[in-house]
């Protein structure tokens, strides 16, 4: 079975019960009228991939195991994202969310930073499912280290907002890497301790990584290329965003047209306007910036493709498909 007949075999198997661990245990935990909880389930009905909570049990199929092993730990997983989601749309001052209001916009930024804490620690509540106690410890340090991996990523991002002129690509490479790749890494390298198969640890991470990279840059794509379900295109740049395509365009461009790109991403958010977001489309477009990020998309699945799982062929296949289900929003502008 290849990937993309995996990943719809689980959406139909087992996402509905994975779901259900999203949706019930903050009502379990707070109790009927919770706001938390409310809160929490509205904001998981906005929808989404669920690509981390499908990952875990993709990776525990593909080696012969079985998939309700992996619940908690897909919840968890996925548990953590959205708290990084909420937090992130108050943090960036996107209104909407794949069309529906975000948290901090319906309940107030308040409200955001009340929930997204708690979301942080859910999923660590539901690795109490896990009766394993060494593995169940090992999760554990693996979500609190990813945690904090996530939080300097963030921290980094907004640093870049405030010199995107001296930030280079590298850089930009280094805080993806930790802000993406470890949300990432954290399903898969802890759907391996629940299989108690630790032998691909290292080249799942170095995996990871470059995946996290390739999913972020198609991302940075996305907002410009593609439908987001926020307010329009060009969100990144209204936010000054230090993405793919920006960094790219202030090395390549001539010092008129990168001084007039960094003066549109210095503008406060409300000050953007829908023609300086064309401006800096047009700028980036002149630098050759959406050229430049699908090739890098196609150095990344090279190099995906190039990493060895000696003797598990599975574990290959699985990842090479995950890179292919990743750049599917994409794939209109890179036949």
């Amino acid at each position: 079975m290849d990937a993309i007949d995996l990943f719809e075999l689980t959406i139909q198997d087992d996402l509905p019960d994975i779901e259900r661990h999203l949706e019930t245990l903050p009502l379990q935990f707070h109790g009927e009228g919770s706001l938390l909880a409310a809160m929490c389930r509205y904001h998981l009905s906005t929808g989404g991939k669920r690509l981390r909570a499908l990952l875990p049990v993709m990776l525990v199929r593909a080696l012969g195991k079985p998939p309700k092993s992996a619940y908690p730990w897909s919840a968890a997983c996925e548990m953590l994202h959205n708290a990084t989601l909420v937090h992130d749309d108050y943090q960036d001052g996107d209104t909407l969310r794949r069309g529906r209001p975000t948290i901090w916009k319906r309940f107030s930024g308040a409200q955001a930073i009340n929930l997204g804490d708690a979301m942080l620690f859910y999923p660590l509540v539901m690795l109490r499912d896990i009766l394993d106690e060494p593995i169940r410890q090992t999760l554990s340090r693996l979500l609190v280290d990813s945690i904090l991996e996530v939080i300097d990523g963030q921290t980094r991002e907004f640093a870049m907002k405030t010199r995107l002129g001296n930030t280079t690509s590298e850089q930009y490479v280094e805080m993806v890497a930790r802000k993406t790749s470890a949300l990432f890494r954290l399903p898969m390298v802890g759907a391996l301790h629940l299989t108690n198969d630790v032998r691909y640890v290292d080249e799942m991470s170095q995996v990871c990584r470059k995946l996290g990279i390739l999913f972020q840059i198609q991302d940075d794509v996305l907002d410009i290329y593609g439908d987001k379900g926020r307010a329009g295109p060009g969100s990144d740049i209204m936010e000054g965003k230090p993405s793919f395509l920006a960094i790219h365009s202030l090395e390549t461009l001539g010092t008129a047209d990168r001084e007039a790109l960094l003066h549109i991403l210095s503008l406060p958010r409300q000050q953007t306007a829908q023609d300086d977001v064309a401006a800096a489309i047009e700028l980036m477009n002149r630098a050759k910036a959406l050229p430049a990020a699908l090739e890098a998309i196609r150095t990344l699945q090279r190099e995906i493709d190039e990493i060895e799982f000696s003797g598990e062929s599975n574990l290959k296949e699985l990842l090479r498909g995950v890179g292919e289900l990743f750049v599917r929003p994409i794939r209109h502008l890179n036949p």
